[in-house]
């Protein structure tokens, strides 16, 4: 038969048990944090992507807009070019 431990022994066993609880609850709160951060780390790469399409949406519609007035701004000095010329030739 097991003798029974001495005070000091169950001592022992209580701090390291109190260390072995002490040092779970550490891994448990270090995993909690590391969840939420990259929890955090997902929503700011969710945010940055939504800017970004944000942004090349403008980019293009400012594209667009840019190409449209120049060739709107190039029709017309074509047609003035024209006018221009037909008055000439009328005045011939």
């Amino acid at each position: 038969m097991a003798a029974k431990p001495t005070d000091a022994q169950r001592a022992i066993l209580r701090e390291k048990a109190r260390a072995d609880n002490r040092a779970m609850h550490t891994a448990l709160t270090a995993t909690e944090r590391l969840v939420d951060a990259m929890a955090s780390r997902e929503a700011a790469i969710a945010a940055a992507d939504k800017a970004l399409a944000e942004a090349t949406s403008i980019y293009h519609s400012a594209i667009e807009d840019l190409v449209s007035r120049v060739g709107k701004e190039t029709t017309a000095e074509l047609l003035g070019s024209e006018a221009i010329g037909g008055v000439r030739h009328a005045k011939r």
